[in-house]
């Protein structure tokens, strides 16, 4: 039986009621700048109409995207709404991000993090407030980082970790910034590749973040204060992961049993560039609602 197992199945607990456990909350990047550009191809060269030019619409989308964007102006304000919202909920909880490597993925995580920290550092009363963070290179979107189908490197460890904190954090608050699975060397997540990521690849990729996953999991549910069998009463613990892979790789689809969604969607944020916020209870069961 596996730590994950045990701890489903009240193992090692005295008491189930006090069994430990760590809530997931799973959400995609806001809007892209590449998203905005496919978009714009699609209204401008009239796609899903009969008069669809599958030619101008290839170059127009070839000639503006980037291997690595950030967020447009509204995905911006999508990923501030979605990180007030998030404070919100957080609010009590002992709190640490997973985040994918992306740039679309950083901009996302660092409004989310700088809204929940000020509302904790408002509901503390003040004083020092900090958050975990890391930055896993596995947990990216297929097709990974290219340019015209060459493959691009993408950030390292410290890129990842420089980009995420750019901008000035509330008052108060902190951000411990952590990175894993990076190439040995300095390489950036993509490196090694030799061009855009096949589905084939995308699904043993994924795998290994799933991996990492389930060990971060049950290194928080196991090793910190408060683990299995102390019976202690704690905050509850929640892991935010920022990125795409949840929701279109099967390595997670497979372990995690698929329910109804628990958090429910604001409409400010509801759009083609998020799935939307979703809830797990625990390391074994994922609660969900997939939007394709």
């Amino acid at each position: 039986m596996t730590k994950s197992q045990s701890a489903s199945s009240g193992g090692g607990d005295a008491n189930p009621s006090c069994r430990p456990s760590i809530r997931l909350i799973a959400v995609r990047h806001a809007e892209s700048m590449n998203n905005l550009i496919y978009e714009e191809a699609h209204r401008l060269h009239g796609n899903g109409t009969a008069s669809f030019d599958a030619r101008a619409w290839q170059e127009y989308v070839e000639g503006r995207r980037v291997p690595d964007p950030g967020l447009s102006t509204k995905g911006h304000s999508q990923a501030d709404a979605l990180g007030r919202h998030l404070a919100v909920e957080l609010a009590g909880d002992e709190v640490r991000v997973v985040t994918s490597p992306m740039a679309r993925t950083l901009d996302t995580t660092r409004s989310v993090l700088g809204c929940v920290l000020e509302k904790k550092i408002a509901v503390g009363g003040g004083g020092d407030v900090r958050l975990e963070a890391v930055v896993n290179a596995k947990y990216y979107e297929v097709e990974g980082c290219h340019e015209g189908g060459e493959p691009r490197s993408g950030k390292n460890g410290p890129g990842a970790q420089e980009y995420l904190l750019s901008e000035p954090l509330p008052e108060g608050g902190g951000v411990d910034v952590t990175y894993a699975c990076f190439p040995p060397g300095g390489g950036g997540w993509y490196t090694g590749a030799t061009g855009p990521e096949d589905r084939v690849h995308a699904e043993s990729r994924s795998a290994l973040f799933y991996t990492w996953l389930v060990d971060y999991l049950d290194e928080l549910l196991y090793c910190s204060p408060g683990g299995a069998g102390k019976g202690t009463s704690r905050p509850k613990r929640t892991v935010v992961l920022v990125g795409e892979l949840v929701f279109r790789g099967g390595a997670l689809r497979q372990p995690f049993l698929f329910e109804k969604p628990i958090l429910r969607v604001p409409a400010e944020y509801r759009s083609r560039g998020f799935y939307g916020v979703f809830s797990a209870k625990g390391c074994c069961r994922l609660r969900t609602h997939c939007r394709t």
